[in-house]
């Protein structure tokens, strides 16, 4: 009986443990379902979901980014809205397993993540800052100035098939190469021979960069940073 028993806890130990590890991490194929409710809930609210993470560890949260296509502001109204529809869709298919979770929902923020093509599509023409695996160089072998360079800032131009070309104005000038000149003339040489090509595969993050000395209100330029807009609820 004492070994039955000890078998027993020891199975109860390992379906606990299994448990929260799933409670963690998602698979694509939950996070993919999470995203149709979330498409579901969104379109009935008059908005669209503009990115969907799920983070773990001590307090696991799912966060919600929506935003609306037509260039409006989101309302907290329709934070509050939405987080209420799409909680309502998790509870009655307990969709997320592993207990207790935050939703969260807010729009993008003036800064906006870039993750998917179109993406980089809405922010085309505004200021965005990447960071790539690879040296910018490796894409661009023609352009010796860039050096060791791995970030970029400046005007995304141009969304292409399988990449992007930015039109440099901060090319990481510390990681330049500084036996060629100053870092002043280093960075002048950067933007003066046009755009930079960064291919998706190696972005491996990337944002809009909001200009503060610019009037609120232009394109991209609502969010919780600053005035943003928020709505979660506790599980």
């Amino acid at each position: 009986m004492a070994l039955t028993g000890h078998f027993f806890l020891d199975q109860l130990f390992v379906f606990d443990l299994l448990a929260s590890v799933v409670g963690r991490f998602m698979s694509n194929e939950l996070i993919s379902r999470i995203r149709k409710m979330a498409d579901e809930v969104t379109a009935r609210e008059g908005c669209t979901v503009y990115d969907l993470e799920f983070t773990g560890g001590g307090g696991r949260v799912l966060r919600l980014y929506i935003d609306k296509m037509d260039g409006q502001n989101v309302s907290i109204d329709d934070c509050a809205n939405v987080s209420r529809g799409l909680n309502l869709l998790l509870d009655v298919e307990d969709v997320i397993p592993g207990g207790r979770y935050d939703l969260e929902v807010s729009s993008p923020g003036v800064e906006r993540v870039l993750r998917e093509r179109w993406h980089y599509e809405r922010a085309v023409g505004q200021k965005i800052n990447l960071k790539s695996f690879a040296p910018l160089i490796d894409f661009n072998p023609d352009r010796a100035e860039l050096a060791k360079a791995r970030t970029l800032t400046g005007a995304l131009r141009v969304v292409e098939e399988r990449g992007i070309r930015v039109a440099p104005g901060d090319a990481s000038p510390a990681s330049l190469d500084r036996a060629s000149g100053t870092q002043e003339a280093a960075q002048e040489a950067v933007e003066s021979a046009g755009d930079v090509y960064i291919p998706f595969e190696a972005i491996t993050r990337a944002h809009t960069v909001f200009d503060f000395g610019s009037p609120p209100g232009g394109k991209g330029s609502s969010g919780k940073k600053p005035g943003g807009k928020k709505g979660s609820a506790r599980k």
